[in-house]
């Protein structure tokens, strides 16, 4: 894979941004670059969690091994706190992963742009991300993962929460203004089967049992499978952190229409391709 970090004045957040970025090479394939003129590469938007920046999947997880074998581009932004939203206090970070990041990496790299080929995932914050640019714009993404995401910010507004109680209303708002709005997951929820591809979003979530946020998950599953028709949920005993996380990324491919087949070359593992 190609790894590297680029920095772009972004138009809606108002300074330079910093993006991670994994493409696919030609090694695994025994191919020249040629054989990849004018290819559209699939690829899946990643969102850190709280406390991480877009550098925390490269350096904690197995994203890059898989990306490698089923050759798409992971683009992996630096979002700060602002749990993708567009906040109160001017930082529209939810503007620009939805919609500014997507035009600027397809201009400087052969992204695809079928919504059958881009995926968007996230952890924690970033699951929470992920699930409320998926839900919003259900006709840009053919699936969306999240791994023990903050679902719901309420506790946080009430004044309730450790981490986000002093930051929520900053970001979000009152109470009043967070329920209902485009930064809550069940009103968005609601107005899924009216948008366009809304029906055949696929959703895919994790939790571990022993992780602080399990209890929110537990509710946002029980919604979440009456609401989404291809949905897929899994638990087992974890925390909140990447030993938990890290073995879901392989469920998460599949769930995503990736698949081995039996041709063998220079690494050692199975060739991949979409279903």
């Amino acid at each position: 894979m190609a790894y590297g970090t680029i920095t772009f004045f972004s138009n809606v957040l108002g300074y330079d941004a910093s993006v991670d970025y994994l493409l696919p090479d030609t090694r695994r394939r025994a191919r020249k670059w040629t054989d990849w003129e004018d290819k559209k590469i699939p690829v899946i938007w990643v969102l850190h969690g709280n406390g991480d920046s877009s550098n925390a999947w490269i350096r904690k997880s197995t994203i890059e091994l898989y990306a490698r074998q089923h050759d798409v581009a992971v683009i992996m932004p630096s979002c700060q706190r602002e749990c993708y939203t567009d906040s109160k206090r001017g930082f529209d970070f939810f503007t620009f992963v939805s919609d500014e990041l997507m035009t600027v990496m397809r201009n400087y790299f052969p992204l695809s742009h079928l919504r059958e080929d881009n995926f968007i995932i996230g952890n924690s914050m970033g699951g929470y991300g992920a699930l409320k640019c998926a839900l919003t714009y259900p006709e840009k993404y053919a699936a969306v993962a999240s791994l023990s995401g903050a679902m719901d910010f309420r506790e946080a507004l009430k004044g309730n929460d450790m981490i986000f109680s002093k930051s929520a209303p900053l970001i979000f708002g009152s109470l009043e203004e967070y329920e209902g709005s485009g930064n809550d997951l069940y009103a968005l929820l609601e107005q899924l089967p009216e948008k366009p591809h809304g029906d055949e979003l696929k959703v895919y979530q994790c939790c571990g049992t022993e992780d602080f946020l399990y209890p929110i998950n537990k509710v946002f599953r029980d919604v979440l499978s009456r609401s989404v028709k291809n949905y897929e949920y899994h638990e087992d005993h974890g925390g909140h952190d990447w030993f938990f996380w890290n073995p879901e990324l392989p469920r998460i491919f599949d769930f995503f229409g990736f698949k081995e087949v039996n041709e063998w070359n220079d690494s050692g593992l199975a060739r991949s391709e979409r279903r």
